[in-house]
């Protein structure tokens, strides 16, 4: 971890009067969020999964994961870990994000199988096979997609099925469940969404989220 306090620095900063440098404070941290408008909290949570401090549902939602993703990112950036980010800090965080978007060349793609449209970073990966032996073994998909990488470092799969073989809730009580080294560290469900993340193989990650259509569920599970 990046030790963004130096000794001699704050020998200075005591002997020149300085105020102390402001430390987290999670109701603080909320206050300021709740104070932004509903796309400027999406766009932030957006921004913090870009540069891999934030891997919980995108939700304009504030809680423990988005707080915890502000002061990492703070800290990671030098700057003071207060969990509220002044002009300069959410102006360096949009360009280091940005740049993160530009560098794997993230594009829309239409997922006609899973019947999904997402972001895919296209620099990465290309579509590879469909899912064959990637389906959990409880589980039986109507369809999708593989991506991958040709490193193998990341991978995306795409699902659909139908609610007659498996409804959304039941979906998501298997998708909680430890498997094939799969080991869930995050679940939440708001409506028509849920999202579970967590450790792949104890030094991978992964990351879900699904979506009810109704007749169908669609979603993808993100491997890196």
């Amino acid at each position: 971890m990046r030790h963004w306090l130096k000794a001699a620095a704050l020998s200075a900063a005591i002997a020149l009067g300085a105020p102390a440098p402001s430390w987290a404070d999670i109701a603080t941290s909320s206050q300021w969020f709740a104070s932004l408008s509903d796309k400027e909290r999406f766009t932030l949570q957006v921004d913090l999964v870009l540069v891999g401090t934030y891997d919980r549902l995108i939700d304009g939602v504030f809680g423990q994961g988005t707080f915890d993703a502000i002061v990492g990112y703070q800290k990671r950036s030098g700057f003071s870990p207060d969990g509220v980010l002044n002009d300069v800090e959410r102006k360096a965080l949009k360009r280091k994000a940005d740049a993160t978007w530009s560098q794997l060349g993230i594009e829309e793609v239409k997922d006609d199988e899973a019947g999904l449209t997402i972001f895919l970073p296209l620099n990465l990966m290309t579509k590879t096979e469909s899912l064959g032996s990637f389906m959990p073994d409880d589980l039986s998909a109507m369809a999708g997609n593989a991506y991958g990488a040709p490193d193998d470092q990341i991978g995306i799969l795409t699902f659909r099925f139908a609610q007659s073989d498996v409804s959304f809730e039941t979906l998501y009580a298997v998708m909680r469940e430890p498997k094939k080294g799969f080991q869930p560290t995050y679940s939440a469900i708001k409506g028509d969404v849920f999202t579970v993340s967590g450790t792949d193989g104890g030094t991978g990650s992964f990351y879900a989220r699904f979506y009810d259509n109704g007749a169908d569920s669609s979603g993808y599970l993100l491997v890196w």
